[in-house]
């Protein structure tokens, strides 16, 4: 019986077999088929064609049992063990690219991690910046008289760092007052330090 290359290629792709997993199948299909000859011939058959599959060329060599004797015997039996190597280099291969994928991706993601912690980080000294500045400009309001030039001017800083804290943070929304006297806006302490 005559075995081509690209029919057992495609029988081994029909079968979904791994080509990993090709020298394998190869040896027990030359135990199943019989004879030194027929066996390493059939096998070398079959790796040519997984080989040429590999290629992506989708032609191999054709191997006869009868017709070649000896010599193809022995480049059967090449072929099998060049089949191997093949197959261990492209599982170490994959072995290897795919931890540098994952190296690659947990960078990727340690990156991103480290972008989110510095805005976050950004954000947060803006804000206690924003309240250093509400609080310092209240406190001011405290050695000034109401009605002077100076103390609207506090009130101003004060109100704007007020609206700033408020229009960038919606928890604040509930939590601050208004009075209409001294025109200034007061936030709950309490509320502040719950941001």
């Amino acid at each position: 019986m005559t075995y081509t290359g690209t029919q057992v290629a495609k029988t081994l792709k029909s079968l979904k077999v791994p080509l990993e997993n090709a020298p394998k199948i190869l040896t027990k299909l030359a135990t199943k088929i019989g004879g030194v000859t027929t066996a390493a011939t059939a096998a070398g058959a079959a790796s040519s064609g997984a080989g040429a599959a590999i290629a992506g060329t989708g032609a191999a060599a054709t191997a006869t049992t009868a017709s070649v004797g000896t010599l193809a015997a022995g480049l059967g039996i090449f072929a099998v063990i060049a089949a191997i190597v093949v197959a261990a280099g492209i599982g170490i291969y994959r072995a290897i690219t795919a931890d540098a994928r994952a190296a690659e991706q947990a960078a990727k993601k340690a990156k991103e991690l480290a972008d989110a912690y510095e805005e976050l980080k950004t954000k947060t000294q803006e804000f206690n910046d924003t309240v250093n500045n509400y609080e310092e400009a209240k406190k001011g309001l405290e050695k000034l008289t109401a009605g002077t030039e100076e103390y609207k001017q506090k009130v101003e800083e004060a109100n704007e760092a007020a609206k700033k804290l408020l229009e960038e943070n919606e928890e604040l929304a509930g939590s601050f007052t208004y009075n209409s006297s001294t025109g200034l806006i007061t936030i709950a302490p309490d509320s502040l330090k719950e941001v």
